[in-house]
């Protein structure tokens, strides 16, 4: 139900961090189960589907990594639409780049990368060695995002083309979950990216974000 055709439901259904006792995963296991039939959940999956009651959920359950900083990547560009570009949006602890927050957001290209759109979200999480979380705060006095981060990033998202896009034969982008620790990457997550078609047709969408000539010149007139 995340991952349909038409609607993506990523981070609707409820994510437990750092639980370490077997009898409090267990208990987890359960409210994640259950998440999937919360009014926000349910609410969301009645505007796109015509039975959201039919739902089966699955539990995933991966080792916790107190990360310094997280987010999510799309293996192309999504203003344009360039299929060599990278998307990427970034926050500070575990989780990041998720819920609304104001994050980090990079187009990264071959050989660059711009911001889009400074961190502004002061609170973040991590995640001690005793279980659960600690929230933490932070200033926005530098990027979150270091040179050799984006690097690592370019070379992630080329294996994944080369691994997963050839074993697939297709040309999907991908939505990728990662983070850093003392700036080694460590991989979540991946799935197929999937766009709203419906979207991508809008008039006024597209009004806003036309396709613009980079090569194009403009000659200036000097006033005398």
């Amino acid at each position: 139900m995340e991952d349909l055709k038409e609607f993506t439901g990523a981070g609707l259904n409820l994510t437990l961090f750092n639980i370490l006792k077997e009898e409090k995963i267990i208990n987890g296991i359960k409210q994640v189960w259950a998440s999937a039939y919360s009014e926000r959940s349910f609410k969301w999956r009645q505007k796109y589907l015509l039975n959201p009651e039919n739902v089966y959920p699955s539990i995933l359950i991966i080792p916790s990594v107190d990360v310094d900083y997280s987010g999510v990547m799309i293996t192309k560009g999504i203003n344009e639409g360039a299929e060599n570009d990278l998307t990427v949006a970034f926050s500070r602890g575990a989780g990041g780049a998720v819920d609304g927050q104001s994050a980090e957001t990079r187009l990264i290209k071959g050989n660059s990368s711009f911001l889009l759109s400074p961190a502004r979200q002061p609170d973040y999480i991590r995640l001690p060695a005793t279980g659960n979380t600690k929230k933490y705060y932070t200033t926005f006095n530098k990027p979150i995002l270091n040179y050799n981060n984006i690097n690592e990033i370019r070379e992630l998202a080329s294996e994944i083309r080369e691994k997963i896009g050839k074993q697939n034969d297709d040309n999907h982008a991908y939505d990728v979950e990662f983070g850093f620790k003392d700036d080694k990457l460590w991989l979540f997550q991946i799935r197929p990216f999937v766009e709203n078609k419906q979207a991508k047709s809008s008039e006024y969408l597209n009004a806003i974000s036309p396709k613009t000539d980079s090569n194009k010149e403009i000659k200036l007139k000097e006033k005398i």
